[in-house]
């Protein structure tokens, strides 16, 4: 079994959510025997950071991270309202706080710079990062799929190689997108009364059958998005 910390902000509506996805993570983790520690809320700063790593140590295996990143860093918790973007957590001169710990981050573009700097520092000690090249996304429209896809994700990095919890990521997040984009049944039109203030150029009966679709438009909008999310995932998922 594994140790793993897992570090979470809550900052800003997006971090709330998945502040919550690393709750449950922790919570599933603990449940088939793995020992977890969670670092949330105002406690992801980077002097908490090092010393939850440090006091982890020899046995630390992972680090998992939830919250907002940049190519070269990932940000810790926004305490300022002020401030223009929340303080560095741990950025690509800085990588040497995660010693002997893998990394799994769910932010935006880290893999990037964050994730070659970590790359080149621990190429000895054959250790990975698995993160997001680009955006990470999600559709609040359906946030359980894409909650439960990521929490899957940290179960692949924890128990297999990088390269196979990858491609089963990608695999992942490409089926969601399809899942998303599947044909809707065609809708049964409901009757609904006519306004008397609609305008008049379409008989009463057409702007009966438009209004029906209306709900299912509106789904199928927030599905599209949904599937965009997943397949910019699944394009931005890695390695390194």
């Amino acid at each position: 079994m594994a140790r793993v910390l897992i570090v979470a902000t809550s900052d800003d509506a997006q971090t709330y959510l998945t502040s919550y996805w690393a709750k449950s993570l922790q919570n599933e983790l603990a449940t088939v025997g793995h020992d977890t520690e969670l670092l949330s809320g105002p406690d992801v700063t980077f002097t908490r950071l090092r010393s939850a790593i440090a006091a982890s140590m020899p046995l630390l295996e992972y680090v998992v991270f939830y919250g907002h990143g940049d190519s070269d860093r990932l940000f810790g918790q926004q305490t300022d309202s002020t401030a223009e973007q929340a303080p560095i957590l741990v950025d690509d001169l800085r990588v040497d706080i995660f010693q002997v710990a893998n990394v799994y981050a769910v932010a935006c573009s880290a893999l990037d710079k964050l994730g070659s700097a970590y790359a080149i520092r621990y190429a000895a000690q054959n250790q990975h990062f698995i993160g997001y090249e680009d955006v990470f996304a999600f559709s609040e429209y359906d946030v359980g799929r894409f909650e439960w896809l990521v929490r899957q994700g940290a179960h692949l990095a924890i128990g297999y190689d990088p390269q196979t919890a990858v491609n089963s990521l990608r695999e992942g997040w490409l089926q969601l997108s399809k899942f998303y984009l599947a044909p809707p049944p065609p809708p049964i039109p409901q009757p609904v009364p006519f306004p008397p203030y609609f305008p008049r150029i379409l008989p009463p009966r057409t702007w009966l059958y438009l209004l029906s679709y209306l709900p299912e438009g509106l789904v199928m909008i927030d599905k599209v998005w949904a599937a965009f999310a997943a397949d910019m995932n699944a394009e931005g998922v890695g390695y390194k």
